[in-house]
């Protein structure tokens, strides 16, 4: 808190004074009002309902930041968790890809011996091949960065495993049939 003297700069503080206090449960450098009086016999701070309700706004708005904080908390630990389950998904998609350039290039090799494609055609097969190579690694990459982001969202060490088990495993079945 701090105080000062009121009317005047006379170093003897007879006359008037006043005094801020600041709560520490309102954050940095909040005040919540004043208090003062006259003469040096005491200090009117203000009524006992006043205190109160100063502590109850105090307390309010520590509630408020402190649920605005669990609910940011919370929104980016759905965000991590689900890209991590974006990026196994997509690791799925790429391995489909290669797989699936893999056989054309293989298809493009039966051709090429048997003189029913050209050497542009298998060359352009085989870049597609290594650029199917690049794109899972570069997926395995971004799951390897989104498991260590929900690490960090969890508390945890970055390089702890994650396995997440998928969500339809925590769907019950109805108890009665529904057609």
């Amino acid at each position: 808190g701090s105080y000062s003297k009121l009317g005047s700069f006379n170093s003897k503080w007879e006359s008037g004074w006043k005094i801020n206090f600041s709560w520490p449960i309102l954050g940095k450098g909040s005040s919540i009002g004043s208090a003062g009086g006259e003469g040096s016999s005491g200090i009117n701070i203000g009524s006992y309902e006043d205190q109160i309700r100063q502590a109850e706004a105090g307390v309010e708005s520590a509630e408020f930041e402190l649920d605005k904080a669990i609910s940011k908390a919370r929104a980016n630990l759905e965000t991590v968790y689900y890209g991590v389950i974006k990026d196994i998904e997509r690791i799925k998609i790429a391995q489909l890809n290669f797989d699936r350039i893999a056989d054309h290039l293989e298809m493009v090799k039966s051709k090429y011996n048997q003189g029913n494609a050209s050497g542009l055609d298998l060359i352009d097969a085989e870049h597609g091949v290594k650029s199917a190579e690049i794109s899972i690694n570069t997926v395995k990459h971004a799951l390897i960065l989104s498991k260590m982001a929900f690490n960090r969202a969890i508390g945890q060490n970055l390089n702890n495993p994650v396995t997440l088990d998928p969500i339809r495993d925590y769907v019950k079945t109805p108890l009665l049939p529904l057609d």
